[in-house]
């Protein structure tokens, strides 16, 4: 299976644009790697706090870290980078039909990038609006979030005591 080199990358108009513009530049490096084009090493790639939109999550973005949007976004890129290093390994490897079926359209690799892109564009929106405090939430509630969220994941609530006390999910 050959890929176009020019296949499009999904972006969103209401994302950070400098970071998630860095993103599309990492697919088509991942892409060119594949294709022969590039060296890169799998232990690099996978490294999710070294690329721009990995420094914006830890830095701007982090005051919106007692939120869920922020925890999708940070387990969204970091499954990105685990994505990404996938394919990588293949093509060194020379499994290069393995690594063009992970980067391919529907494959877990766009998969992963579309749900990126989903959980930055809603992280920004929420930077956007101000929303960064959220006063019903105690220590507790920001202790157990990522908890929550990785449960929530596998067929849980996402939502917080206070929301669940409320009746919301």
């Amino acid at each position: 299976m050959n890929l176009p080199k020019d296949q499009p990358i999904e972006t969103s108009d209401e994302a950070a644009p400098s970071v998630l513009a860095s993103h599309a530049l990492c697919i088509a490096k991942v892409r060119e790697h594949v294709y022969g084009a590039g060296r890169l090493q799998p232990e690099l790639v996978a490294q999710d706090d070294a690329c721009d939109l990995g420094r914006w999550l830890r830095g701007e973005a982090a005051v919106l870290r007692h939120r869920p949007e922020y925890w999708r976004a940070v387990v969204a890129h970091a499954n990105f980078h685990k994505c990404a290093a996938e394919v990588v390994r293949l093509a060194n490897e020379g499994r290069r039909t393995e690594a063009e079926s992970v980067l391919a359209a529907g494959g877990p690799l766009r998969m992963a990038s579309k749900a990126l892109v989903e959980s930055v564009s809603d992280l920004k929106r929420a930077l956007d609006n101000k929303e960064a405090a959220d006063p019903e939430m105690s220590a507790l509630d920001l202790l157990q979030l990522p908890v929550r969220l990785i449960l929530g994941w596998r067929g849980g609530s996402l939502s917080t005591p206070a929301q669940a006390g409320r009746g919301r999910t």
